[in-house]
């Protein structure tokens, strides 16, 4: 009997990584295939069979030196003229929009989050404000996109970078009220007390004690809004047309009318996978406890 069951939980367990092996190739290989093509030069691009891996007729011997790594693609994007401009400028233009509405949305959408947590309101309950807040999450963007470009116009913030960070964040903050909510009322409130009693404010104790103990939950929604604002596009060919070219924006104007160049698009996508890849690997301490935060419950 005892060895039935091992046999029987061997065979589980093939199954549970062969499902988790098929899994992980499913989510990686996109990226992978994308990675492989930009370092192609175009006739390694539609060759058929396809080459899954780069440049291996080169090896030893460099002869393609120019499809390679250091000698090719990303070299030229990054070194290059004229192509190289404006792929720096946009991808500082995203970084610069992306890290500043996830901070203003952070910062606004804490102490909502903190407030509906901790206070009562008279005129209406918190549940119906949280509803609220999280319906204009839920407002489709050609809904929106007319009123913001007549605000934008009058206030000169078209195609500015100051526009598309304002835009961003509102549309962001409603998400982190949404999650940050539920992460403050899995809190103590005991803690806090103690703070109150020792003669702190309401928001000092929400400075000094909630929000290094909320850093996990912090973390894991600061990524998730910067990748919102990074991947985000309809916002940002509307708002920031021509001065302002977010990274989305531009890989989108990579297809021409000849057609679409495969290798060079690949190149730029995974250029822009970059920086939230160094962002997501730079908290990740703090994303793992965040996402597991409330899994196991006494």
């Amino acid at each position: 009997m005892p060895k039935a069951i091992k046999v029987t939980q061997i065979i589980e367990n093939f199954f549970v990584y062969l499902m988790i092996l098929a899994g992980l190739v499913f989510c990686v290989f996109p990226m992978y295939y994308t990675i492989t093509t930009g370092l192609k030069g175009p006739f390694d691009t539609y060759s058929f069979p396809p080459k899954w891996v780069p440049f291996a007729d080169f090896i030893p011997m460099p002869v393609g030196w120019d499809n390679t790594l250091f000698g090719g693609k990303f070299f030229g994007l990054v070194t290059g003229v004229p192509l190289a401009p404006e792929v720096i400028r946009s991808t500082i233009n995203t970084v610069i929009v992306a890290m500043s509405s996830s901070f203003i949305a952070m910062t606004l959408g804490c102490l909502a989050a903190y407030s509906l947590t901790r206070f009562k309101f008279q005129k209406i309950s918190n549940d119906t404000i949280s509803f609220y807040a999280l319906s204009q999450w839920f407002l489709p963007a050609a809904a929106a996109i007319i009123p913001y470009f007549l605000i934008m116009r009058t206030l000169g913030l078209l195609d500015t970078l100051l526009g598309l960070v304002i835009v961003h964040s509102v549309g962001n903050t409603p998400f982190v009220i949404w999650l940050m909510k539920e992460y403050f009322a899995e809190m103590p409130v005991e803690v806090e007390e103690s703070a109150l009693v020792d003669g702190c404010n309401y928001l000092d104790a929400f400075i000094r004690i909630v929000l290094p103990l909320s850093t996990p939950g912090l973390a894991v929604v600061f990524l998730f809004c910067f990748i919102l604002s990074w991947n985000e596009f309809f916002y940002a060919l509307i708002l920031g047309y021509t001065n302002v070219r977010m990274m989305s924006v531009f890989l989108a104007g990579s297809v021409g009318r000849t057609g679409t160049f495969w290798y060079d698009l690949c190149a730029l996508a995974t250029i822009s996978m970059i920086p939230p890849m160094i962002t997501g690997f730079l908290i990740q301490k703090w994303i793992v406890r965040g996402l597991t935060f409330g899994a196991v419950k006494g």
